[in-house]
């Protein structure tokens, strides 16, 4: 059992009630003793969109099913199964309505006083749902928001030699890691924007490899906060282009991917000042 000392952002500071160490450890790898989200079957945040597409993904199948928090009646939920009509797989969605006493249900004559109880009597027994709940819906294996150990590095291993410019969140430096490699350094301006979204860029840049691209060296998580990429005398990075697609995509459609929200909230707001400049 944990204790947490800070949980903002996207890790969070731990200590253990039994051994007393403190860690840090991703938020999204956490739910709370007796909440829902200790269940297996519980999605928190999940839109119906975003349920179809689990409940179809290879590893579930007919009779797989969740319960997800609803988008249209806040405080009621909705359960989603995985059903096969004419030898093709399709999701049917039911509300479960609470009661002013406390309890749940979704026929009106059969009433449960919890979801725990709701689920294991239909899973042994369908009562007019298109399947019984045999399978919780697999879940995406939740991210990492930041391996610490493989890109972090210590501050006095960076010399900062020459400012090549600054903005509203900080500043981009020429510099030197460990007296040899030129690199460049981009730094955050403390207080200037939540530390998660500064660092969202470099999570992008560490999937995207590739020898037409900034190479991300490594990172400085800890204030003032460093992104410490290769250096380039000339030209702009392709990078940029790709920075581009994304705010443009989220001025229709916001990301549901944690990495993906902050970094086109950022984008949205440096762009916008861009263009009204």
């Amino acid at each position: 059992m944990l204790y947490f000392v800070h949980s903002e952002g996207e890790w969070w500071l731990a200590k253990s009630l039994t051994t007393g160490n403190q860690g840090y450890i991703p938020s999204n790898f956490v739910v709370h003793i007796n909440s829902l989200e200790k269940e297996e079957w519980f999605f928190k945040g999940l839109n119906r969109k975003d349920a179809e597409r689990l409940l179809m993904m290879p590893g579930n199948s007919v009779g797989s099913f969740l319960i997800r928090e609803s988008e249209s009646v806040p405080g009621t939920f909705s359960l989603s199964i995985r059903d096969i009509i004419s030898q093709e797989d399709i999701v049917k969605h039911y509300k479960i309505s609470t009661m002013d006493q406390g309890g749940y249900y979704i026929c009106p004559w059969i009433t449960f006083s919890s979801l725990q109880k709701l689920v294991k009597h239909y899973s042994t027994n369908n009562n007019g749902l298109c399947q019984s709940l045999r399978y919780p819906c697999k879940s995406l294996t939740p991210q990492i928001p930041w391996a610490t150990d493989e890109w972090e590095i210590p501050r006095d291993t960076i010399k900062l030699i020459k400012k090549l410019g600054a903005g509203q969140f900080g500043e981009v430096w020429m510099g030197y890691y460990k007296n040899n490699v030129k690199v460049a350094v981009k730094t955050l301006k403390e207080g200037s924007m939540a530390p998660d979204a500064f660092l969202a860029e470099a999570n992008l840049m560490k999937r995207l490899q590739h020898n037409k691209l900034v190479r991300l060296h490594a990172v400085v998580t800890q204030q003032p906060i460093y992104i410490v990429t290769e250096y380039m005398a000339k030209g702009k990075c392709v990078l940029s282009i790709i920075l581009m697609a994304i705010y443009q995509c989220s001025r229709y459609e916001l990301s549901s991917n944690m990495i993906m929200q902050p970094l086109q909230n950022h984008l949205k707001t440096y762009f916008l000042k861009k263009t009204t400049n």
